[in-house]
């Protein structure tokens, strides 16, 4: 008789030859992650895997007033499933699941005459997914970041309009860095568990999904110095009922990092008003804050990553105080988490494998105190304190962020310009990518010009190719002829950098 004795390793040596096998008939160009669900195993794409596209302008495009336009970009960094029609500016979701959109457009100086602008994306031709409007003339940075739900047979594009009565300009250069961008990437669906290694053998950990998007459709009074927090009229999805609409009030149900992108658009109101929308946690913790002068149409927004260790709650507040009471016009609410896309079985062209590249990261870090800015000088933002950094990865005291992976990466700035900078000038920031001595503008945001309290913000993926010595950081810049100041407090902080990994 015969005696086998099965070791861990001869286990698993079984189990890669059974996966290698299913692999060669159900193999994918791209990565993808062995999920279970129901009862089963299947293959799912990873992040990127079905999209993941940056693509931009390098030169004006003419916006006639009245003429909802479709915005072109006509340049790609990269595109990994050519899901982007460079000549008409649709994109095309390869399957069906849950898309992250991110899009932006400079509105050029020379536009001298005042109009409403504003920046839509539209599904299917017709459908408004996400719209949001702001008044003045000059520069100006329109921007939109949500997620969707695609069935796998959408298309989606960028449009503007403005009501000026003349023809405005959309900027883009053909150096890097201008701000008239479009990128998005796909959400790896949970399916309740993922297959990951641990201490050398291979389990099933369950992570629940969460995946939201709710939106209000109708306006809502603001009362003048009152902070309210904002609710909605309907979701769009809400995989995992997180979202309570009628209160506004989101609940992670597990400790984990979970990316948040809200927004709200004011009504075209007379009266001038600093508005403010924020991040509440737990009732009372601002954990983000976006403040403007101003009147008449605007949007406000913000796009951050949280850890939550799976006992709070969130919810997004606005205030003005203008002395009258103004209208929120329409708000948008989004939230999902991330991903642990390491130490999970992955198939790709050249076989199956244990991602085990390390922890992803996360990174987030914050100002609490003023720092200024000198007219006509580059500034790299640096940061006082880190919210996390599970890698290691971002020095805040210079404010440089080197990443140790290949891989994409997606990264949200902000500053927040006090409201004691009397001289006026057009502000700004910009993300930047050094390697060793050489820099390279990557995209720049918010040149706008004014004076007194501004939020700067941009929101962009990169993609680094692993090389040693790639760094990035974000400048703030200024031309008002006088020193500017951007920061924050210890209840509202301001100058919020994130990264994540896709």
């Amino acid at each position: 008789m015969k005696v086998y004795i099965f070791t861990r390793v001869t286990i698993l040596n079984v189990l890669w030859i059974v996966l290698a096998c299913f692999i060669h008939d159900n193999a994918d160009a791209q990565t993808q992650v062995l999920t279970k669900e129901n009862g089963g195993a299947s293959w799912q794409s990873a992040v990127g895997g079905g999209a993941n596209v940056r693509a931009k302008r390098i030169s004006n495009q003419t916006i006639s007033s009245g003429a909802t336009t479709t915005v072109i970009f006509p340049s790609e960094d990269y595109d990994v499933n050519n899901t982007i029609n460079h000549s008409t500016g649709v994109f095309t979701p390869p399957q069906a699941g849950y898309y992250v959109i991110k899009a932006s457009v400079n509105w050029s100086s020379t536009n001298t005459t005042t109009a409403v602008r504003s920046i839509r994306l539209v599904k299917n031709g017709t459908t408004i997914v996400e719209q949001a409007d702001e008044e003045g003339s000059g520069s100006m940075h329109s921007s939109i970041h949500t997620t969707i739900y695609s069935d796998g047979t959408d298309n989606y594009r960028i449009q503007v309009n403005q009501s000026s009565g003349s023809n405005h300009v959309i900027s883009g250069t053909i150096a890097p860095g201008g701000g008239t961008a479009f990128t998005a990437f796909n959400l790896l669906p949970f399916n309740q568990e993922i297959l990951k290694k641990d201490g050398g053998r291979l389990t099933w950990e369950t992570r629940t999904p969460t995946n939201i998007r709710a939106v209000r459709t109708s306006q809502m009074a603001i009362a003048s110095g009152t902070a309210t927090d904002v609710t909605y009229t309907s979701e769009d999805f809400d995989l995992n009922n997180d979202f309570n609409p009628t209160t506004g009030v989101f609940t992670p149900p597990q400790a984990g990092y979970y990316v948040i992108l809200a927004s709200v658009d004011w009504g075209n109101s007379p009266n001038n008003g600093t508005r403010t929308i924020r991040l509440w946690r737990n009732g009372s913790v601002v954990t983000e804050q976006s403040s403007e002068w101003g009147k008449g149409a605007m949007s406000a927004s913000i796009h951050t990553v949280i850890y939550s260790d799976g006992t709070d709650n969130y919810r997004v507040g606005v205030s003005q105080s203008s002395g009258a009471s103004q209208d929120i016009i329409r708000a948008s609410f989004s939230a999902f988490r991330i991903n642990h896309l390491h130490d999970v079985v992955t198939q790709s062209e050249g076989g199956v494998s244990i991602d085990g590249n390390g922890t992803p990261t996360r990174i987030k870090a914050k100002r609490t105190s003023d720092m200024s800015i000198p007219s006509g000088t580059n500034t790299t933002i640096t940061y006082l304190s880190e919210d996390f950094d599970v890698n290691g990865e971002f020095n805040h005291a210079t404010g440089v962020f080197t990443p140790t992976q290949a891989g994409y990466y997606a990264i949200m700035a902000t500053a927040n310009w006090d409201a004691f900078n009397s001289t006026s000038g057009t502000r700004g920031i910009r993300l930047v990518k050094r390697i060793g001595v050489a820099s390279t503008v990557l995209q720049k945001a918010n040149y706008e010009l004014g004076s007194g309290i501004m939020t700067s913000s941009l929101h962009t993926v990169v993609y680094y190719d692993g090389t040693s010595g790639h760094t990035y950081y974000v400048e703030a810049t200024q031309d008002s002829g006088s020193s500017h100041d951007i920061g924050g407090t210890s209840v509202t902080p301001g100058c919020i950098f994130t990264v994540y990994k896709l």
